[in-house]
C-alpha cells in the first residue's frame, strides 16, 4: 500500500489556534500553540460540541455571577 503525503488547506486561524485539512485524506488537524491534535471528522465534531457547551456554561456562570453581584449590592 503507498502512502500519499498529506497537503493541507488552512480552514481557520487566529493568534496560536488553528485548523487545517489535508485535501488527500481529509484528516483535520488542529493546533493549540505547539500542540498539534490530529483527528477524524467524528472527533473533530465531538471537540467543537465540547468546546461549545463549555463556553455556553461560563456565559452562563459570568452573568449568574454579575447578577448576583447586582442583588448585594
Amino acid at each position: 500500500m503507498t502512502s500519499v503525503p498529506c497537503h493541507y488547506e488552512t480552514l481557520a486561524a487566529e493568534g496560536a489556534f488553528s485548523v487545517h485539512r489535508c485535501t488527500e485524506c481529509g484528516g483535520l488537524t488542529l493546533n493549540v500553540g505547539f500542540v498539534s491534535v490530529r483527528l477524524d471528522e467524528r472527533a473533530f465534531r465531538a471537540v467543537h460540541d465540547t468546546m461549545s457547551a463549555a463556553r455556553r456554561a461560563l456565559a452562563t456562570r459570568r452573568t449568574g455571577h454579575r447578577e448576583g453581584i447586582r442583588g448585594t449590592a
